[in-house]
């Protein structure tokens, strides 16, 4: 569902794409497939999925960014824990 939105949205488009949140990068990278060109800024703190995103953002080209850390209203540090329930796999472009 949002797969087939971020698709419809931005195909053919030129643009900006924010992902906060990122995980792995899987809708930066659909969205810089669909776009015609743009660039997407992939948001991500968890250590763990980090490893995979930089190899997606690697390998993009220089098209989307990596920024190691979370999105908030305010400069400052929070304390987060996450709990993955899936092994990690490394990326397949």
């Amino acid at each position: 569902m949002i797969e087939a939105a971020i698709e419809e949205t931005l195909r053919g488009q030129d643009g900006v794409f924010i992902d906060g949140g990122a995980h792995v990068g899987s809708f930066s990278l659909l969205a810089l497939h669909a776009m015609r060109d743009g660039v997407a800024h992939a948001f991500e703190m968890e250590e763990r999925v980090l490893r995979c995103l930089r190899k997606n953002a690697a390998a993009s080209g220089g098209k989307l960014v990596l920024h190691e850390g979370a999105l908030g209203a305010e400069a400052g540090m929070v304390q987060c824990w996450a709990r993955l329930s899936m092994p990690l796999k490394e990326p397949t472009l």
